[in-house]
C-alpha cells in the first residue's frame, strides 16, 4: 500500500491556493506599472508618469487601466468606482490622446484580446497580464 502523501502525482504541481495566484498577479501588474504610474498614499490618486507617455497610445491605455486594477487591488479606489473605466472616462484621463485614436485602441485592444468589455466599461482582467507586461517590454526594448 502506497502513502499518498509520499507520492505526489506530477499533476499535484498544478495545483496552487488563491493567495498564490494573487500574490504573482500583483508581482506582474507592479513589473508592468513601475516607472509609469505612481499611487498617492494619501487619497489614492493614480497619477502616470512622463515615462508613460513616451508609449503607444494603446499601450498606455494598457497602463491607465492597469493603474486602476492596482488601485483596486490596493483598496485605493473611492468606494463609488471600481477598476473598469468608460471610454469617455479614459478619454478624460488621457487628454493628450484624441478621441478618435482612444476608440480604435480600445477596438483593437479588445479584439487581441488584452482588455475586456462589461457593461459599456473597459479593463484588465489578471489572466491578461503576462501579455501586457511582454507587450509593453517589447515595446521599452524597440525605443533603447
Amino acid at each position: 500500500m502506497t502513502n499518498n502523501y509520499q507520492n505526489k502525482t506530477p499533476l499535484e504541481d498544478l495545483v496552487v491556493d488563491a493567495a498564490a495566484r494573487a500574490e504573482r498577479s500583483e508581482q506582474v501588474l507592479s513589473e508592468i506599472l513601475k516607472g509609469f504610474v505612481e499611487i498617492t498614499q494619501e487619497d489614492g490618486s493614480l497619477y502616470l508618469l512622463p515615462m508613460a507617455f513616451e508609449l503607444s497610445a494603446q499601450n498606455i491605455i494598457l497602463i491607465l487601466l492597469c493603474g486602476r486594477l492596482a488601485q483596486k487591488l490596493l483598496g485605493k479606489l473611492p468606494k463609488t468606482q471600481d477598476e473598469k473605466m468608460t471610454q469617455n472616462e479614459i478619454m478624460e484621463n488621457l487628454p493628450t490622446i484624441s478621441e478618435g485614436t482612444v476608440k480604435a485602441s480600445l477596438s483593437r485592444l479588445r479584439g487581441i484580446p488584452l482588455i475586456d468589455k462589461r457593461d459599456g466599461k473597459n479593463f484588465v482582467s489578471t489572466q491578461h497580464l503576462e501579455r501586457i507586461k511582454r507587450r509593453i517590454d517589447d515595446e521599452k526594448k524597440q525605443k533603447e
